[in-house]
């Protein structure tokens, strides 16, 4: 986004996010998404990229793909720089999840939005060819269920069960539903007259076959969220998974 000569591409999402051939023997990175970048800015993004990896990696709404990047690409960086694990898990504490132990740390939300929002301006500049300057609302509902208050409610919700249960295809992101309609009910209720507002979804990518499963939510979600009445210029739905961003009003 800035006025630099462009002279090298970028992915969007950031490649490392979708795990490689070699760990799940199917090619997410296929056809991937590029749009031009700065050398600078491209360099200095590696290092939110590898953040947003490993937060949206460890998420407890992750899937079995998700896992299964956290038991290779994830461990294997970890392995060669430690000082990233460090970096993820500077803030943590052990808990109990469904009897087992684990651990929860706590996220830096601001940089994640951050990176959230390079992902929608460079999605939306791949699809319109022209910059997106205004200002933008994140909005990340998984990331609402931290400390306090917010963890009872995680366990009251039954997102303490998520890491064992046995799921069938888009259980993971039909589970966010009721907090993703929460936030957009109290989003409603505030004037933004003046920007756009970002609904983000960020589960791990799923599997090639069940792909059809998650399109047919994100459309129901989107029927759901467009009931909703906002006092807002435009709204977009961002699935970032799916490399898929939708205009749901305005």
């Amino acid at each position: 986004m800035c006025e630099e000569k462009s002279i090298s591409d970028e992915h969007v999402p950031p490649k490392c996010i979708f795990p490689e051939v070699k760990d799940l023997g199917i090619d997410y990175r296929k056809s991937p998404i590029k749009v031009p970048s700065c050398d600078v800015h491209n360099m200095r993004k590696s290092k939110e990229d590898e953040y947003l990896m490993m937060v949206l990696t460890c998420s407890i709404t992750n899937n079995r793909v998700a896992m299964n990047q956290i038991q290779t690409k994830i461990l294997r960086s970890w392995e060669r720089n430690p000082k990233l694990a460090g970096l993820l898990l500077r803030v943590n504490k052990p808990i109990k999840s469904n009897g087992q132990s684990t651990l929860a740390f706590k996220v830096d939300v601001n940089r994640f939005n951050r990176s959230l929002d390079w992902i929608v301006r460079g999605l939306y500049f791949s699809q319109h060819k022209k910059k997106w300057v205004a200002e933008l609302r994140i909005e990340s509902p998984a990331m609402l269920f931290l400390e306090g208050s917010d963890a009872m409610l995680t366990v009251s919700r039954g997102y303490s069960n998520i890491l064992t249960r046995n799921y069938k295809s888009g259980d993971d992101l039909n589970d966010m539903f009721p907090v993703i309609m929460e936030v957009c009910d109290k989003k409603s209720k505030k004037d933004y007259s003046d920007c756009s507002l970002v609904i983000v979804i960020s589960f791990f990518p799923p599997f090639k076959e069940e792909e059809p499963a998650y399109i047919k939510l994100i459309q129901k979600l989107e029927k759901k969220i467009i009931e909703i009445n906002f006092i807002v210029k435009k709204i977009y739905l961002l699935v970032i998974p799916l490399n898929k961003i939708v205009k749901i009003y305005g």
